[in-house]
């Protein structure tokens, strides 16, 4: 039975790192560089990072350890 990189050993989970390295860095600089989606992109980028930033606000105030009513 042949072995793929990817199969579980140690340089399959290094060439699984460097592959999702290598397209994440190749989907950003292709959504920088596209210029007909350029501004689009931009927008919907800043809304999520505005909801994230909302959401981590909002979460703060939570204590998932505290004992909750009625149990």
């Amino acid at each position: 039975m042949g072995s793929s990189p990817a199969s579980g050993s140690p340089q399959g989970a290094c060439f699984s790192l460097c592959l999702c390295l290598y397209l994440s860095l190749w989907g950003i600089y292709h959504l920088a560089t596209d210029r007909n989606d350029f501004w689009r992109h931009l927008i919907v980028i800043v809304e999520l990072f505005a909801m994230g930033v909302w959401l981590a606000r909002n979460l703060k105030d939570i204590d998932p350890m505290a004992p909750q009513p009625g149990v």
